[in-house]
């Protein structure tokens, strides 16, 4: 069996999944994909699958960014603690700038 026949076989699986997200084809490959390494790594069929599938995607597409996904060290995982989310941007981002100004200032006296 090549490739494009294996991958071919989570075609009603990638359906669902997208169908569930209300995506478009744009994105069957990186689905289907998923289907796959969830199979050939860590051996759990497509139909074991679908909902671990639905939950990576939503967190991949869906999910903002957390501070510390951008930062990746503990200031970043202090600061995930202010929600850090679109909406009431500028009320965050002076609460932000408080914690770093207490931050350095806790730093500077260690010193």
């Amino acid at each position: 069996m090549n490739r494009d026949e294996h991958l071919s076989r989570y075609d009603a699986y990638v359906a669902e999944v997208s169908n569930e997200l209300n995506l478009g084809k744009s994105i069957d490959s990186e689905i289907r994909e998923h289907f796959r390494r969830m199979e050939e790594e860590f051996y759990i069929p497509p139909r074991d699958a679908v909902r671990t599938v639905i939950r990576m995607m939503k967190k991949r597409l869906f999910d903002e960014p957390s501070v510390s996904a951008w930062l990746g060290d503990s200031v970043g995982n202090s600061l995930d603690r202010f929600d850090f989310t679109l909406s009431n941007l500028d009320q965050k981002i002076e609460r932000m700038k408080q914690f770093i100004r207490e931050y350095l200032t806790e730093a500077s006296e260690e010193e």
